[in-house]
């Protein structure tokens, strides 16, 4: 989830949040571990032996982060390292928490959670993972919505606060293929000849108590925020580059048989018949189209990357695919560029895509007629990513298709029609 998105549902149930706690703790210390949340926590291990004890930020209401209560400097180290792309005001803020942390004060201040079991041979997340890992490990859980592609991610650190990875756990079919998915990117990637992009090492994938767990390396940029247009532009390419660029009339493309395929699965709704109709009004006027096709990350957003000289460091390849349009990934960056950081809704941002879209897809070798045929497909796949993965249930700015779908498709159903 972006972290427009993560704003833009900041209203969502309290109630939802604290039930996906519960339900996330109990999937990684499972039973017979015992877990205990809020007041009666700090009595709980009289129950048997201290598993695990956490304390939850900013508070059960609103849980965001889940730490180990000790040793204080883990604390202080995981809480520092959240947002990692977050403004300078977030990591202030965050700062004089991890300070906090380092102090002792969240003992007094953030609620605790106690988890136990009735002897020392469990099997817990964290034993998991520190024998997979050959190495002691504390986790920092990060809490986000309650929703279809939802996953625990773990930031994993060691006894003295020093980053050593960061897991994600598949808990169902959806977020395990995902998970699945995002090892073979990386193991792919890991022998792929770049020279701007920089991809994380994987360190750990298995299937664990019914849960598919992977760990990648944890990296890190000289610098947040929006990379340098140079050094992004050729980090898009090299991406696209990864498995070679073909080009073929969009109407015998594999793409298309795919992206028809992928539609007519979703259930028969009014947005299903909308971009089922898009795309072939796309196919008549534009069947026999020379279209460029490579691959993506699947989800290109300055959030998901950070600069480091003139390489770009990059992470969240649960996306990544082949034999698209190239120009997905650039696209898909102004948008949520313009959400992010212009503060955009979600009409405005793809309105300014559709406006700049010669400019955007120009240094990824898209010609200038070709540039609103690859700016529509982009917005039927990802719409129908959303409506696959129950995107348009969550309330996310994007996924509230009502607030900007049907103008976005008619304007670039009349531009798809316009002679270039």
């Amino acid at each position: 989830m972006t972290d427009a998105d993560a704003a833009s549902d900041s209203a969502s149930a309290p109630t939802d949040r604290r039930t996906y706690l519960r339900d996330t703790l109990q999937l990684l210390w499972p039973e017979p571990c015992q877990v205990t949340i809020g007041a009666a926590a700090k009595d709980s291990s009289a129950s048997g032996v201290v598993s695990a004890d956490l304390v939850v930020i900013p508070n059960l209401r609103r849980p965001t982060l889940v730490l180990p209560r000790r040793p204080r400097r883990v604390t202080a180290a995981g809480i520092r390292r959240y947002k990692t792309s977050a403004g300078f005001s977030t990591r202030a803020k965050l700062g004089v928490l991890a300070l906090a942390a380092r102090t002792g004060a969240t003992d007094l201040l953030a609620p605790r959670i106690m988890v136990t079991q009735p002897d020392g041979e469990a099997a817990t997340i964290v034993g998991h993972l520190s024998t997979a890992l050959g190495q002691p490990v504390h986790i920092a859980l990060y809490i986000g919505v309650s929703r279809a592609v939802e996953k625990p991610v773990l930031q994993l650190l060691g006894d003295t606060g020093e980053a050593i990875g960061f897991a994600k756990v598949g808990v169902n079919d959806l977020t395990r293929a995902l998970v699945r998915g995002e090892a073979e990117t990386l193991r792919r990637l890991g022998s792929a000849r770049t020279t701007t992009v920089v991809t994380p090492r994987l360190l750990h994938a298995e299937l664990w108590n019914g849960l598919e767990v992977m760990v990648q390396e944890a990296l890190s940029g000289d610098s947040k925020g929006f990379p340098n247009p140079a050094v992004l532009a050729a980090a898009t390419n090299e991406v696209a580059d990864v498995a070679g660029r073909t080009r073929r009339p969009l109407a015998d493309s594999s793409y298309l048989v795919g992206l028809r395929g992928r539609i007519d699965d979703l259930p028969s709704t009014p947005w299903r018949e909308l971009v089922s109709g898009t795309l072939h009004h796309c196919v008549e006027q534009a069947a026999m189209a020379d279209v460029s096709f490579g691959s993506w990350h699947g989800d290109w957003a300055p959030w998901n990357m950070a600069s480091a000289g003139r390489r770009l460091v990059t992470w969240d390849w649960e996306h990544f695919g082949d034999d698209v349009p190239v120009g997905f990934d650039a696209v898909h960056f102004n948008v949520q560029d313009r959400l992010v950081t212009a503060g955009d809704s979600a009409a405005h941002a793809v309105a300014d895509t559709s406006a700049r879209a010669r400019a955007i897809l120009t240094p990824m070798g898209v010609s200038g007629d070709q540039a609103d045929l690859v700016l529509t497909l982009y917005l039927i796949e990802i719409v129908t990513r959303y409506l696959h993965d129950r995107e348009d249930e969550a309330g996310t700015r994007m996924g509230q298709l009502h607030t900007w779908l049907a103008d976005a498709l008619a304007r670039q159903h009349s531009l798809v029609s316009a002679p270039p």
